[in-house]
């Protein structure tokens, strides 16, 4: 047997290695997601219970939307966090928009549309866009002076009780600092593209 032959059957013995592990790492999620599934289930069950106070005692929260020249779906995720079911002087939205294109005059223009409507909303933009996402989260969240922070990518499109769900963990434990919602699909039955990219997310989140 030629050097390359040992060689390629090495490498394939390695990658079929590999294959295997990740196929028995897959096979053991699925069986601890079929093991704490129910406890998991019935913990989710009780926080959703806890009570919320009047909305008179209800915090103020501060949704931020961090984007980057995403015009396409910017409208839509910037007025479904708009429509959120909360005290409307309560509920405070920061569009953090580093756009380089055409994106940045649409915030403007969405931001103004539904401050017009009674919306506390600001679109914040930077020339310097320093930790990039991550960097607009960091400082916009030093300009307010509330203590709860929803966090949504601008392609994200909220249900209406986000927060009313949401915000319930934190009466149960004060303890409590982060809470992390379920990663969900706008349209996973739409086609069976969708419906295999559902499954390989679901697979892995």
């Amino acid at each position: 047997m030629s050097v390359l032959a040992v060689l390629l059957a090495a490498i394939f013995a390695i990658c079929c290695g590999l294959l295997a592990a990740f196929i028995g790492s897959l096979l053991y999620m699925v069986v601890l997601h079929r093991r704490l599934k129910p406890a998991g289930l019935a913990r989710e069950r009780d926080l959703l219970a806890t009570p919320l106070p009047p909305d008179s005692e209800l915090p103020h929260v501060v949704v931020q939307i961090p984007s980057y020249n995403e015009g396409g779906v910017l409208r839509r995720g910037v007025e479904a966090a708009a429509a959120l079911d909360w005290p409307r002087d309560k509920l405070h939205i920061q569009v953090l928009d580093d756009s380089t294109d055409a994106t940045a005059d649409l915030a403007r223009r969405v931001v103004g549309e539904l401050r017009d409507k009674g919306v506390d909303i600001v679109a914040l933009q930077r020339s310097d866009r320093s930790g990039f996402k991550g960097g607009a989260l960091h400082e916009a969240m030093q300009q307010t002076p509330y203590d709860y922070f929803a966090v949504f990518d601008v392609d994200y499109v909220p249900g209406r009780d986000f927060l009313r769900r949401c915000m319930r963990p934190f009466f149960a434990n004060p303890d409590w600092a982060f809470v992390q919602a379920r990663f969900d699909f706008l349209n996973p039955h739409e086609n069976a593209l969708t419906e295999m990219q559902m499954v390989t997310l679901d697979a892995h989140l």
